[in-house]
Order: C-alpha cells, then structure tokens, then sequence
C-alpha cells in the first residue's frame, strides 16, 4: 500500500479516485447462514459494490478457518461459497518476495545487509549501493516507480517491463528519491520490491516464480496459489472496474515481485496460519520491526507492524490492482487473522471499507 498527495491509498494504481454512490444505494441485506452480525458487517461494507462483485473472507480464529463469501447479484448481497476461487492480490505479494529472503537468510544463503550490486554483471548508475534489507523495508530510498515505465495506458502497465528495461534504469537514470535516509523512516516503493525479487533470483540463479514456489506455495501448501492470470484462467474471478465494468486482470514480468500473485481466501489462510509458528525463523524473521515510526506504524520484512501499548502486535499487508483487492492482517497475541479478497477496483470510493471490515472481524 502507500498514499497518494490526498492520503489516499494508490498501491499499484495510476487511476483517479471517484465520488461516492452510497447515499442513493438500495441493495438488500440477503445473507443467510453466517453469524447475524457478522452478515451484518459484511452487507454494510459491500452494499455499494458494483453487481456481481465477489468479497472472499477468511477468518483464522486459533488454528480454525471460517469463511463468509458473498457476492452481489440484482441489488442483494448473497452468501457464495469462494473461498477457492483465485484472485489478483496485488502487493500483498510483497510479503511473500520478503519471505523468500528470509529463508534464504536463515539458510545462510545470503545476509540482510548484504549488497545487491555484486549479482549484477554491470554498475549502477552513480555507483549507487543498495541493500537486500533496504529493499524488503522500503527504506532504500528509491521512487515508486522507475522513470522508464510508460503509464500512459493503466489497462496492463506491468506487463511488458521487463528484464531488459529494468537493466536500462540501474544503468543509466537509477535514482534515490531519499538519499539521506539514515534515520531509516520507510518510503513505500514498488520498484524496491521488483528489484529485490529480481535480485533474489540472481542470487540464486533460479527464475522468481520458481522461488516462489519452492518456497511459498509448496512449502505452506498453497496449491491454488499462481503467477499469471493464464495459470490461474479455470477458477479467476473477472476483474471490475470502480463502475462494475469488466478489465483485463493485469499481468507482471519484472515487478511480480512486488504485486503479481494470485490466489485464494483458503490458500492464504494457510499462509497466514505460517505466521502464527513460533518456530518458523523465517516468518519470525519478517514480523520484526525495522524501520523508524511512520505514523502509527514500523515496516519488518514485507508487513506493515502496529505494537500498540497494551502489547497488541498486529502485522498486515494490503494489495489493488485495477480490479482486484485484498488484505490480509493478523492478531499475532490472539492468532488471529483476517484475509479478504474482491474484484473490484480500490478506487471505488468505498474500498475503504474492506480494510475496515478486515479490522472488525479481527476485533471480535
């Protein structure tokens, strides 16, 4: 996630925001089979979602998954059982690129503060030094994106930076957008995440996709769990736009890392119940703090940390493409987590209220 001049969240997004609907909205409440007031929340924060929008809810509740899908259809907001249908989770993927280099430090394959730079067969511009750990805490100091990627058109902008593109912007226009940063406060970059990824597989001569799941998916059982929409073709929810209208679910080559996994509200609560192991020095390894304050919150490896006064560790990550949105957040103190998934586009002026929904049913 990351914010926009309004304070907005704009992710991985170019897209404007829209005005909101909610006044002159009269879906009805049709859910049956789920707590009441559960089903309550849910219809609250989805009743102004475009028709045939999903929401795929999982809540993680001591080792014990419950699911409440629902889906919107001629103004009622049902009760759908998808749980196992996949959809994009955007930057929440950037927890998993983080994963990847925690076993690799716990393996002693490489170390937090190693150098990048020598797993390139060419200098960076200005000799510029990054590190794996700047990288996964976003305190590395690059820009958002690279200058090199055309986003003229938002319908697919990832798909074809590629390899060859990234080489060009290390070689001749990288740039630190907070090179003083010595006080480590994070500045969100999905192009950090996108060279990190990159930079793992050089390390290992390996492609992402293949760390990926060797580590991530096989390794927690995620066997729904994919790097491209095509992969994922029999069982992908189609993406909406903020309007309800359908768009393409964006493909990535470069920036996978650092936004293009797809998945499943069941496959994620396997990833989410890794979190809860003690005993897992990688995903420990993630879920500590590495950064200064920013705002309310630290960044460890990949998650977003809140340790509130009362000993309250909370630790999530959000996730938006052009139609597709998630969040997954865990109560580390309750082992509890919440994962939400829906194919429709942040910048529908409500999306807020997924995030929100995750925080309540946390709560209970």
């Amino acid at each position: 996630m990351s914010l926009n001049n309004d304070q907005q969240i704009s992710g991985l997004l170019f897209t404007p925001y829209i005005e909101s609907t909610a006044a002159n909205n009269k879906t009805v409440n049709a859910i049956q089979g789920y707590p009441k007031a559960i089903a309550e929340k849910i219809y609250q924060a989805t009743r102004t979602f475009p028709e045939q929008t999903q929401v795929a809810i999982a809540v993680l509740d001591q080792d014990k998954p419950h699911y409440y899908g629902v889906q919107k259809h001629k103004d009622k907001i049902q009760a759908q059982a998808n749980q196992d249908k996949i959809f994009a989770i955007g930057s929440l993927t950037k927890v998993m690129t983080s994963t990847i280099l925690a076993e690799l430090v716990t393996q002693n394959k490489i170390k937090l503060d190693d150098k990048i730079n020598p797993y390139y067969a060419f200098p960076f511009k200005d000799n510029i030094q990054v590190r794996f750990q700047d990288l996964a805490n976003h305190t590395s100091g690059l820009p958002r994106l690279p200058s090199n990627l055309e986003v003229d058109d938002d319908t697919d902008p990832y798909k074809e930076y590629d390899a060859a593109k990234l080489e060009e912007y290390l070689k001749n226009s990288l740039e630190l957008e907070h090179a003083n940063n010595s006080g480590k406060v994070p500045h969100y970059s999905n192009l950090a995440v996108a060279l990190l990824g990159q930079s793992l597989s050089q390390s290992q001569n390996k492609d992402f996709a293949e760390l990926l799941n060797e580590y991530v998916f096989k390794k927690y059982g995620m066997k729904h769990s994919y790097t491209s929409p095509d992969q994922a073709a029999k069982q992908l929810v189609s993406a909406f736009d903020a309007q309800g209208k359908e768009i393409t679910t964006w493909a990535f080559d470069t920036f996978l890392p650092a936004g293009g996994v797809l998945s499943t509200a069941s496959d994620l609560t396997r990833f989410a119940q890794a979190q809860l192991d003690a005993k897992n020095a990688a995903v420990q390894l993630t879920q500590q703090a590495t950064t200064e304050q920013a705002g309310s919150y630290q960044l460890g490896l990949g998650w977003f940390v809140r340790e509130q006064e009362n000993g309250t560790k909370i630790i999530w990550h959000g996730g938006n493409t052009a139609g597709h949105s998630a969040i997954l957040m865990i109560d580390l103190n309750k082992k509890k987590a919440v994962t939400i998934l829906a194919n429709v586009a942040v910048v529908h002026p409500e999306m807020g209220n997924i995030e929100k929904l995750a925080a309540q049913l946390l709560q209970e």
